[in-house]
């Protein structure tokens, strides 16, 4: 009896368990490596969402006019910070991560919010692009993001913003995971043979570790860490019970085993198909400006990175039109951040439903919008904008707001796409807007009606 037992129970660990035990760990490996590149990206997202903040607070038109006067002895530095502090400000205190902010020209501090952190380098050489450094300090890890404010290619002032990542850091460790940064020249064995990877790649240092260097910042690692146990326990828990019920009832419990671990399987796998569904939701929801539902200012310049290649393999014309909504500032001093947001959201609205299938908007800072027009010349571009802007002289006429809607804009014919940058058709838009801004407002001086 006892080596029919024996047998009975080799039996179905080879039939049942081994079996399912095998495809609950290639289920977990696949998961695991997919979650681990969805942390790596939600890392970096946040990262380049910090670097767009940063560079959104620094290309505000009316900071730069303020530093060229100031930069021309038309104002004293008193002065240049009275005029700064109030934009400063109102731009870095709706983000609860940045503990600490300050924009310095000519070695001197203009303005600054929160506490200057002592035991972090806040210094950077910073040309005509931000730069960002991952910090760790006495009470964890930090994003340092130094931002040019610039004028015809001339640093004016340096923005210097201190994230903290704890918060991030937190959401990360979550789905049955420890994540963790670590200093890439301190990896302990048996990773730092790693070390000679190219930035981001990721690879799997164990079946329960996974290992990546963070693009554009090599000197940090970024370790994930599987708790496999957690994930076993209650299948561990389950076999061992059936195994002491089957020294009774041998029989019977075999085909009650069968049922149970089929029963775990099945919300295992439902599990992990909720987590990867929520994080491919992450993802794209990374992709998308919450107030607008346009394309962020990062996916949108890579959309418009995608959109000129594609028009010079096909030989193909495209028009990129820099648009800036008029008035921001008094609408939100004078009626509320609410009739500010109602006025970007209607502005989006209004862009999207006159343009064509195949084109696209993208929020490139707090009053800017960036649209892409494919196969589309200049003329046929301001046709396009004639009808948005007769749309936003009905709604002027007809819906009895207390403002006027006022957008200026600025349009870039590509063709033949030229090796040049993105930020150079930028660059030509945004000043062939700010032309067309001044004309309004010499016209329109205010867009309040009350």
């Amino acid at each position: 009896m006892l080596l029919l037992f024996i047998v009975v129970m080799t039996l179905m660990i080879l039939t049942i368990y081994w079996p399912n035990y095998i495809r609950l760990r290639d289920s977990l490996n696949e998961t695991f490596a997919i979650s681990g590149r969805s942390k790596q990206l939600m890392l970096e997202q946040y990262i380049g969402n910090s670097v767009d903040i940063s560079l959104a607070l620094s290309t505000r038109s009316y900071i730069r006019d303020a530093l060229i006067d100031y930069h021309q002895d038309a104002i004293d530095l008193p002065e240049l910070s009275s005029r700064s502090e109030a934009a400063f400000l109102s731009g870095i205190r709706p983000f609860s991560q940045i503990i600490y902010a300050e924009r310095q020209t000519d070695g001197a501090t203009v303005v600054e919010y929160g506490l200057k952190p002592s035991d972090l380098p806040l210094a950077a050489d910073v040309r005509i692009a931000p730069v960002h450094r991952l910090i760790q300090a006495d009470h964890g890890w930090y994003l340092i993001v130094f931002s040019p404010v610039l004028n015809n290619e001339k640093t004016l002032a340096v923005d210097t913003l201190v994230f903290s990542l704890e918060t991030i850091l937190q959401e990360m460790n979550r789905d049955h995971l420890n994540v963790q940064l670590i200093p890439t020249e301190q990896l302990p064995d048996p990773f730092s043979h790693l070390s000679g990877l190219d930035d981001g790649q990721v690879t799997a240092a164990s079946d329960d570790v996974l290992f990546a260097i963070l693009a554009d910042d090599g000197d940090t690692s970024l370790l994930i860490r599987f708790q496999r146990d957690v994930l076993y326990r209650p299948l561990i828990t389950a076999i061992l019970t059936n195994l002491v019920t089957l020294s009774l009832i041998f029989i019977l419990i075999i085909a009650f085993t069968n049922i149970v671990l089929k029963h775990y399987r099945r919300e295992l796998v439902q599990y992990m198909q909720k987590i990867i569904e929520r994080q491919q939701v992450e993802i794209q929801a990374a992709r998308i400006d919450e107030l607008t539902s346009t394309f962020n200012r990062r996916s949108g310049f890579d959309r418009i990175q995608q959109s000129i290649r594609r028009a010079k393999l096909r030989d193909e014309t495209l028009c990129l039109v820099f648009v800036d909504a008029n008035g921001l500032k008094d609408i939100n001093d004078h009626l509320g951040h609410e009739s500010g947001d109602e006025l970007l959201q209607t502005i989006a609205s209004g862009i999207r439903r006159h343009i064509r299938h195949d084109d696209y908007i993208a929020r490139f800072g707090g009053d800017e919008f960036v649209v892409i027009l494919h196969k589309a010349t200049q003329s046929e571009a301001e046709q396009i904008w004639q009808r948005i802007q007769w749309y936003f002289d009905q709604i002027n006429r007809d819906d009895g707001r207390p403002y006027l809607i006022s957008v200026s804009h600025g349009v870039v014919e590509i063709h033949d796409a030229e090796d040049t940058t993105v930020d150079y058709y930028l660059k030509l838009a945004d000043e062939a807007m700010y032309r067309e801004k001044k004309e309004i407002k010499r016209a329109v001086p205010t867009v309040l009606r009350v």
